[in-house]
């Protein structure tokens, strides 16, 4: 009897590898309480960051991304725009980005108005800045004409020719400088000639702003003298150009252009010319007179090349078999991108 009580109340009592400490279970469950407030404090971090727009940080990227746009149209010729660019009129955007950082919003209809305000902003700016007249105006083309007299005892001239999208054709056989036709139903010219050192400088330049979307004019038609050293310089958006040199005294022919289309016909009318071509996506045929040694170096991207009677020197250089020997010679220096590029000797 006293046995079978005692074994009673032993069953009873816990061992000691059942008895709980109070302090670890107190232990656990802070532990417990810890990490569910960690998980809602994770939750609800998560929560705020996806749930609110930074519109701050939308403003900024798209300020870049229309100030990249704007640039690549201008170069490319697809609008006519006046990049005055003005830096005093920049620190204001410190503010503003600011000012759309703090206002953070939840919600469709928050996100939907930040993003309404931002690109708002953005486009006001981008009028403010750059100068960007967006008002329509006449799309009738006027023609004038460009007259250059020949001023008396000078030695060579140099032309620089500016123009955005359109076409350009010069060649030779003026009795003046320059003369020629200017076309244009959104641009008009400015031109300019002073001489220094019997040196007749002469500059060309097509001036206006985007007057909006449609049918646009830009053409110029022009004739150098054939008896006067040139220097030429091209400075062009994308543009139809076809320059024929064959009875011109081009001593240095500098071409800068954006996606364009350049035709190219270089003569025998000096003992040495040297042709520099920068341009973007572009399709460049180019003839040299099979008399004159002629060297090309090209320096390209993606490009599609074909160069005839031309023996390869290195990885970026081509030359004519009579270039070393030549009493006349001609040097070609293109720096390309995306581009079909053809050179003939006739």
């Amino acid at each position: 009897m006293d046995d079978q009580q005692t074994q009673k109340t032993a069953s009873q009592t816990p061992s000691k590898h059942e008895e709980q400490d109070p302090s670890a279970e107190s232990k656990e469950r802070g532990q417990g309480s810890a990490q569910q407030q960690k998980t809602e404090i994770h939750h609800h971090y998560h929560y705020d960051r996806q749930g609110g727009m930074n519109f701050g940080r939308i403003f900024l990227g798209l300020i870049i991304l229309v100030i990249g746009m704007m640039y690549l149209a201008n170069n490319l010729g697809w609008m006519n725009l006046s990049l005055h660019f003005n830096a005093s009129m920049i620190w204001p955007l410190v503010l503003i980005f600011i000012g759309l950082s703090l206002f953070q919003r939840r919600g469709w209809f928050g996100g939907v108005f930040g993003i309404l305000l931002t690109l708002l902003v953005v486009v006001v700016i981008a009028i403010m800045v750059f100068g960007v007249d967006m008002t329509g105006t006449t799309t009738v083309s006027t023609t004038r004409s460009v007259e250059i007299q020949k001023s008396a005892d000078i030695t060579s001239a140099r032309v620089a020719i500016s123009s955005g999208a359109g076409k350009l054709i010069v060649k030779g056989g003026s009795s003046q400088l320059v003369s020629g036709t200017f076309a244009s139903n959104f641009l008009t010219l400015s031109q300019s000639s002073q001489v220094a050192d019997k040196i007749q400088d002469v500059s060309l330049k097509t001036e206006g702003k985007w007057t909006g979307f449609g049918h646009k004019v830009n053409t110029f038609d022009l004739l150098l003298n054939s008896m006067t050293p040139f220097a030429l310089t091209f400075d062009t958006g994308a543009i139809d150009m076809n320059i024929d040199l064959r009875t011109v005294m081009a001593t240095s022919v500098d071409i800068s252009t954006g996606a364009s289309k350049l035709t190219l016909v270089l003569g025998d009318t000096v003992a040495s010319s040297a042709v520099s071509i920068d341009a973007g996506a572009s399709s460049i045929d180019i003839t040299v007179p099979k008399s004159v040694g002629t060297q090309v170096k090209i320096d390209s991207g993606a490009s599609s090349k074909q160069l005839d009677d031309f023996t390869k020197v290195d990885d970026k250089t081509y030359a004519t078999d009579n270039y070393s020997t030549a009493e006349k010679k001609i040097t070609i220096d293109l720096t390309v991108g995306a581009t079909s590029l053809n050179v003939h000797r006739q």
